[in-house]
């Protein structure tokens, strides 16, 4: 086997490159002959070590330098996304790093690498469309929901509309259309659940017989009506309707639940010569606005007034119709000391007497007044519009809250 001389010379020469000069480089020569006697000397009795520098190169003792064998193939790595391919046997690199492949992040995943799983920033997150009444609560990305569906929130159907939902709008059966009440005295034709009228309140009796209601609250007005000694004259008091209060009970008048006391006084003043001469005959009146006819039909007076109300002079029970419904109602009088009273410009005549009505809280039909009586009795089988004329004053109480009192 044969050594490489000019590797041997690069070897062992390399420390004096840079001498200079006839007798070195004569040294040099003589050095190099005598080390590669020796060495092709030890070379016929050594065993070769070969090592391989790289694929492409042949196998070369490192003792002799000979060579052996031939060169092989790389045997490379895969490569990766950070790494290129690398021979295991030499460590020779070919080509480049794949880098990554990503595929896009998701609602709940970064952006991930397809080879090697590395990711790159952050989940994106759900990006949720709000639930709603079919739907539950939906990211627009991936489709995942959360929670559930919030249902429908309802409004009651009325009478014009189904019960419809207050979110979405939509409706549930059908409309429950109007339950109307039958017309009274005070209201038209009107729905039990939404108010809604139709029509008119039924026609009042004052209405229909053609009775004003003239009279006007402490305010003087001139009432017409026959003397009491001679009936063919008549004679002209001055009328008024004064102390009007509504309250719900006191010490002598009790309290009843859904009730009122109405108080009011009626009184004439008589002073002309008629009177004077003839003397004065009044008739008063309650009546009721509304029914005139079933008001007198009901009124049932007591012989003897209860004990509980024994301070009054009369007491009695009647009926009203107040919003379709019928109520038993109470009515009381009190008379004052009626007569002539005497002053010192001489005398007139005094007729006063007050009512008390237990009614509806509200109601408002009670009427009082003055008919021209020119006979001892009221005309058997008569209601008011028999005999009212145009000397009769009539006084509707209206309640309001500036009436109450004690």
């Amino acid at each position: 086997m044969a050594y490489d001389i000019k590797m041997i010379i690069k070897q062992t020469g390399s420390l004096f490159e840079c001498m200079k000069g006839e007798k070195v480089r004569k040294s040099i020569s003589i050095i190099i002959i005598l080390v590669m006697i020796t060495i092709v000397s030890a070379c016929d009795n050594h065993e070769h070590d070969f090592k391989r520098s790289s694929c492409d190169q042949p196998l070369i003792c490192t003792v002799c330098g000979e060579k052996g064998g031939e060169p092989i193939e790389h045997v490379y790595s895969e490569a990766t996304c950070t790494e290129a391919a690398v021979c295991k046997v030499c460590g020779a690199v070919k080509g480049e790093a794949l880098g990554h492949d990503y595929s896009e992040a998701t609602c709940e995943e970064a952006k991930k690498c397809k080879r090697c799983g590395t990711t790159d920033g952050k989940a994106l997150g759900h990006d949720y469309v709000e639930a709603n009444c079919t739907e539950a609560k939906k990211c627009k990305r991936c489709n995942v929901t959360e929670d559930e569906a919030l249902g429908h929130s309802l409004l009651e159907a009325t009478c014009t509309e189904a019960a419809t939902c207050e979110r979405c709008g939509e409706t549930q059966g059908e409309a429950l259309g109007h339950d109307f009440m039958e017309a009274n005295y005070q209201a038209p034709s009107t729905c039990s659940r939404c108010g809604e009228t139709e029509g008119v309140p039924l026609l009042a009796s004052f209405e229909e017989h053609g009775l004003v209601i003239n009279g006007k609250y402490n305010i003087e007005m001139d009432y017409v009506t026959g003397c009491y000694e001679n009936r063919k004259k008549t004679t002209t008091g001055k009328a008024k309707f004064v102390n009007l209060k509504i309250f719900k009970a006191n010490a002598q008048l009790p309290l009843k639940e859904g009730y009122v006391w109405i108080q009011i006084k009626s009184e004439v003043k008589f002073d002309d010569d008629a009177a004077q001469n003839y003397g004065w005959m009044v008739g008063d009146c309650n009546e009721d606005y509304y029914t005139i006819e079933a008001h007198d039909d009901s009124i049932v007076y007591s012989k003897e007034v209860p004990e509980e109300f024994k301070d009054f002079d009369v007491y009695g029970t009647y009926k009203v119709n107040y919003l379709g419904k019928e109520y038993e109602c109470e009515k009381l009088l009190k008379s004052d000391e009626n007569g002539w009273v005497t002053t010192f410009n001489g005398k007139y005549g005094y007729y006063g007497v007050t009512s008390y009505f237990h009614v509806p809280d509200g109601y408002d039909g009670t009427v009082v007044g003055f008919w021209c009586r020119t006979s001892d009795n009221w005309p058997e089988g008569a209601y008011i519009y028999d005999i009212a004329d145009e000397n009769t004053i009539f006084y509707r109480i209206i309640p309001t809250t500036k009436l109450w009192g004690e």
